[in-house]
């Protein structure tokens, strides 16, 4: 099936499977893509240079080739890399360099599960807590340092991760990158992915981050919050795990001045953001009419 869909504020065209969940909702997958659009538009130069990790079926290429010279799209599924192959050409973009390998810390091959009910839920299956009834496939695997190396890459802007849950591992195959080239690094912190798929504690990836990344911010409401020391990363957790339902969009730089353009940044809320508000203000109301009796 295909589903014509507005990304980033333009019109684009998607093709997957009839039975995917995550096709059938692609308009609302796409709405979701907002902030990274916006990040997008706020920090790269007209010449940027950016890395997609976790590229799926092609939302997020398609998006980010829009607002660089180059892609580099990683995507390890063979079935989403097909998809992601015929989407490119289907909205005729022609500056993403698509490579079918996963992103991790060493060189090599990893067990990779590829969920059939949707192209969004695949994922590495090692420690997975449903390992022995998940089906799994061997994909190849790379270090982003070593394919910074092979391309050629003297610059790196920006590099985007959503890989439910192996955020660590690839981190670590990419820290000669981090410390040379410096990119602004947008993922998803999925805390459910991460305890669930690779039975991690979700604080081992805030403290790589924070030791990676001299400005690290969370986007909530709005807005970009950093995440200072002392008080801030226990705040952060908390939002994560309580208010986002364990998904946060995080950023990540060591560039000052990207930062600076990163806190200057408003989105419009989310519906959902929305809807949170909504009852915690009715619940904060209730809470004072009960103190008042």
């Amino acid at each position: 099936m295909f589903r014509n869909i507005v990304l980033g504020g333009e019109p684009g065209t998607f093709h997957g499977r009839d039975d995917d969940l995550y096709v059938q909702h692609l308009p609302a997958h796409a709405r979701e893509l907002d902030k990274l659009a916006s990040v997008a538009k706020a920090v790269l130069p007209d010449d940027a240079i950016v890395m997609d990790i976790g590229a799926n079926i092609g939302l997020t290429p398609v998006l980010l080739a829009r607002h660089a010279a180059q892609v580099v799209a990683l995507e390890p599924s063979p079935d989403n890399f097909s998809y992601l192959k015929r989407n490119l050409s289907e909205n005729r973009v022609t500056n993403v360099l698509a490579h079918q390998v996963a992103a991790s810390s060493s060189l090599g091959t990893i067990s990779f599960h590829q969920a059939q009910f949707g192209a969004g839920s695949s994922q590495v299956d090692a420690r997975h807590i449903a390992q022995n009834n998940t089906p799994s496939i061997v994909v190849p695997a790379v270090r982003v340092d070593d394919l910074v190396t092979e391309l050629g890459l003297q610059r790196l802007d920006f590099v985007k991760i959503d890989v439910e849950g192996f955020e660590i591992d690839v981190l670590r195959g990419m820290e000669k990158t981090i410390t040379g080239l410096r990119p602004t690094v947008f993922l998803e912190f999925n805390s459910w992915c991460m305890i669930a798929f690779r039975n991690l504690n979700p604080r081992e990836l805030l403290d790589l981050i924070l030791e990676q990344f001299e400005f690290v911010f969370w986007v909530a409401e709005g807005n970009c919050i950093r995440i200072t020391p002392g008080t801030g990363p226990i705040a952060f957790l908390h939002e994560n795990l309580v208010r986002h339902h364990c998904m946060t969009d995080v950023i990540c730089t060591s560039s000052r001045s990207v930062a600076e353009k990163i806190e200057a940044i408003r989105f419009k809320p989310s519906a959902e953001e929305q809807l949170s508000r909504a009852a915690e203000s009715v619940v904060d109301r209730a809470k004072r009419l009960l103190r008042r009796r």
